[in-house]
């Protein structure tokens, strides 16, 4: 064995180094510093300090023996390759910060950063000066917050200066595509803007881009107060000739949309008294297209689609002007679009003394004309109107060298070219009478050979066009027409003015006797119908037929005396949407009623069919009533609503109810309110059918498929037969349980497994461990061949 020589420690410090006054000890120098209690030099240069190095494992060893009076040892790591020093409780990186991390500094005026890092790489570089990042989803407090009491200016929290050509200043990134929140949010109590945009170059001061392909806003300004703008723009001086606001697109879209969902006009203009030009104007520049356009599209407002006012007392300041220098278009064109649309193209109204309409002609042609260029148009070309004391219409040549005539009419049609009008208060503008009574003879008699009209009557009156009146002694009909032909109508009444109002044909009686409506139609054919209603207008939305009464009976009834229906309703057009048949009421009474009086009548009451892929029987309660469908067994002992499908195609339910809605009530909801039985009865009575009598399913990872609640502390779920059958899940690898079950049998893996889904308090599962060891599941310890039942209480896996 070698041996080694030791030399007192004395004599090694007198050999190296002094000592001073006992306090300092100096190596490799002979003036150690006197504030030192050991000072270390390499007289040569080439030599450092070696502090005892240790493992992490037997720096942690000598742990168990350290306490606060230990404080200041250092020592090296090898695994970690860093320096640590006690600190009393436990051992600090000395090389890092130690979190949490608190600190505050008294530095001079103007001196450096209390914290300042600065990278002197070349080259290209990704990496982050400061890189701080969140590992916990819940985590409430910002990545990284910045705070300051400044009250000068720029004593901004964060302050980002970018003296490069590169990036932003400052750029905040949400790269997780299912955030909804901002990716820079600005607030403030104060009186100032949340965020401020200021450039003092020629650049922007708020730019908002957004990538190619991309939808939603660039830019939203949201405004929740109760006043003030969403947005405001202004130009302070009044040199600048520039825009408030510039829009721009190359789209096919508008450059400006906006949507007012308020009572307030959507564009509000306003210019002070003193200030000239156009309070809107617009230059279009383009081929085609017009130069503003004034659209309403909801058919149920109200409201003119441009209102022009204006209280000015000079002339030519009227409260629209059209002002047209070229040759196309007149200066106004008011044009209806909608063939349904009965009121006029141009409507002219006032209240003074002046026309409601004026034409001033100064060149060559026409003062006015008015024209219908639909040939199948049978409306009147124009109408002369008057509620007052004047004249309807006025036609004057008030030259005197004149020789035409003041009304001319004229027609290249078959119709008559003029009509006559009385234009007094009283008396007929034809009168036909026979005075003597024994003759027998027509009043009128009008025989035609031609295809033309027997008698034409045309009435512009408020009067029937024909009034035919019998004394109270008289028989016989008050008309009689024996059509002996073998085609066309007996009769026929029409109103070919697509703005009139009435009916075609009124039948009025006022007699108590039966078998005397007001409209009787007798077949003694096997043709078409008694009556028949038509109408071929297919812009048309009235009934063909329409039965109104205010007494006690029905408004329409049918009574079949043979084998056929009662009635019928029926859509022969196959691409016609609406309803066959809707019965409403405005009363107290029920919308419907079907009642099969017969005791002998096996079949249903009500039956539909459907032979498309909808629904047979749909309902729909848009009121405050307890359901869509209401049904009430209180006679005999059968079920009050019975649902049977005999279809063997898949997804063939008896049954289905769907909650599309975004109401949180529940789908379906069945109440018993009387008797002991169940609220619900679900049976399976095919033996062969090995499926669930109830299957419940829910997608919502912290849902429950099937829930059971006793609001008197009773069971929520009782088994009255049978056994009980849960889910069961084999665990043969891994570590990590995923897929929710009851019971798990666990044969591999582990030995330690932790729950990878939501724990819900309540939740209870049954783990057997099946290896020849002992497994934990979320720290539950679990022997070899044993099981636990275990439950989630407060967030936790609990043995029960």
């Amino acid at each position: 064995m070698r041996k080694h020589a030791f030399l007192p420690l004395w004599a090694l410090l007198l050999s190296t180094g002094s000592v001073v006054a006992q306090s300092s000890i100096g190596i490799g120098t002979n003036s150690p510093n006197a504030k030192a209690a050991l000072h270390v030099d390499a007289a040569n240069a080439d030599k450092g300090f070696m502090m005892p190095r240790l493992t992490t494992a037997q720096r942690n060893a000598m742990s168990a023996g350290m306490t606060a009076s230990d404080i200041g040892l250092l020592v090296y790591d090898r695994d970690v390759k860093a320096i640590f020093s006690w600190n009393g409780t436990a051992w600090q990186n000395a090389g890092s910060l130690s979190l949490p991390f608190y600190d505050s500094s008294l530095v001079a005026l103007n001196a450096r950063a209390p914290f300042q890092i600065i990278k002197n790489s070349t080259g290209l570089d990704g990496s982050h000066l400061v890189y701080l990042k969140n590992m916990n989803p819940l985590f409430m407090g910002s990545a990284f917050m910045a705070e300051t009491n400044s009250t000068v200016s720029p004593g901004s929290a964060i302050y980002g200066l970018q003296t490069g050509t590169g990036d932003v200043a400052g750029a905040f990134r949400i790269s997780n595509t299912g955030s909804a929140v901002s990716a820079l949010y600005g607030e403030t109590n104060g009186s100032g803007s949340g965020v401020t945009g200021y450039a003092i170059g020629t650049g922007n001061s708020v730019r908002g881009v957004k990538t190619a392909g991309l939808s939603g806003n660039t830019i939203l300004g949201l405004h929740q107060g109760s006043s003030g703008h969403a947005g405001l723009f202004q130009l302070t001086d009044v040199n600048n000739s520039s825009a408030a606001v510039r829009i721009e697109t190359v789209g096919a879209s508008q450059a400006l949309e906006i949507n007012s969902t308020g009572t307030a006009a959507a564009i509000n203009v306003t210019k002070p008294a003193a200030s000239t030009g156009q309070g809107i104007y617009i230059d279009h520049q383009g081929n085609s297209g017009p130069v503003a356009q004034f659209i309403r599209s909801n058919p149920n407002a109200n409201g003119a689609a441009i209102i022009g006012y204006n209280n000015s007392n000079n002339s030519i300041s009227p409260a629209v002007y059209g002002f047209h220098e070229g040759t196309g278009d007149a200066a106004i064109v008011g044009r209806i679009n909608n063939v349904n649309n009965a009121f006029s193209a141009v409507y002219a109204e006032t209240n003074g003394t002046g026309s409601s309409f004026f034409t001033n002609q100064l060149g060559t042609g026409r003062a006015a004309q008015i024209q219908i260029t639909n040939a199948a148009n049978a409306a009147i070309a124009t109408r002369s109107f008057t509620s007052g004391t004047g004249k309807a219409g006025l036609f004057t040549i008030s030259n005197a060298a004149n020789t035409d005539t003041a009304f001319m009419a004229e027609t290249n049609g078959t119709g008559v070219a003029i009509a006559a009008v009385q234009r007094g208060s009283a008396g007929a503008a034809g009168s036909f009478q026979i005075t003597n009574a024994a003759n027998n003879a027509s009043a009128v008699r009008v025989s035609t050979v031609s295809n033309g009209i027997g008698i034409d009557v045309t009435s512009a009156g408020t009067a029937q066009g024909i009034n035919i009146t019998k004394p109270a002694g008289s028989s016989g009909q008050g008309i009689y027409i024996d059509h002996l032909g073998t085609s066309g109508p007996v009769a026929q009444f029409r109103r070919n003015n697509a703005s009139g109002q009435g009916a075609a044909i009124i039948g009025y009686t006022n007699s108590n006797s039966s078998q005397s409506p007001a409209i009787y139609g007798n077949h003694d054919g096997t043709g078409d119908a008694a009556i028949v209603a038509r109408i071929n207008n297919a812009g048309n939305p009235w009934a063909a037929m329409y039965a109104e009464t205010n007494g006690t009976g029905p408004s329409v009834y049918g009574w079949q005396s043979g084998t056929g229906r009662a009635m019928q309703a029926a859509i022969n057009n196959a691409a016609n949407t609406n309803i066959a048949l809707i019965s409403s009421t405005n009363g107290l009474g029920k919308a419907g009623l079907f009642v099969a009086t017969s005791a002998s009548n096996a079949d249903t009451a009500l039956y539909t069919a459907n032979t498309g892929s909808g629904p047979a029987f749909a309902a729909v309660q848009r009121g405050t009533g307890i359901g869509a469908v209401f049904t009430n067994n209180n006679v005999n002992a059968g079920t009050a609503l019975r649902v049977v499908n005999n279809s063997n195609a898949a997804g063939a339910y008896a049954v289905q109810v769907q909650q599309t809605g975004s109401s949180s009530d529940d789908a379906l909801l069945v109440t018993k309110s009387g008797g002991n039985g169940s609220a619900g009865n679900f049976q399976n009575t095919n033996a062969a059918n090995d499926l669930t009598t109830l299957f419940s399913m829910t997608n919502a990872p912290g849902g429950t498929a099937l829930g059971g609640l006793n609001s008197a502390n009773g069971y929520a779920l009782s088994l009255f037969s049978g056994g009980a059958r849960v889910s069961t899940t084999t665990i043969s690898s891994g570590t990590s349980i995923t897929n929710r079950s009851v019971g798990y049998l666990i044969t591999g893996g582990g030995p330690a497994f932790t729950l990878g889904f939501i724990l819900d308090d309540g939740g209870f599962f049954y783990f057997f461990n099946q290896t020849a060891g002992t497994i934990t599941v979320n720290g539950i310890s679990i022997a070899a061949n044993t099981g636990k039942t275990c439950i989630i209480l407060g967030g936790v896996l609990r043995a029960m």
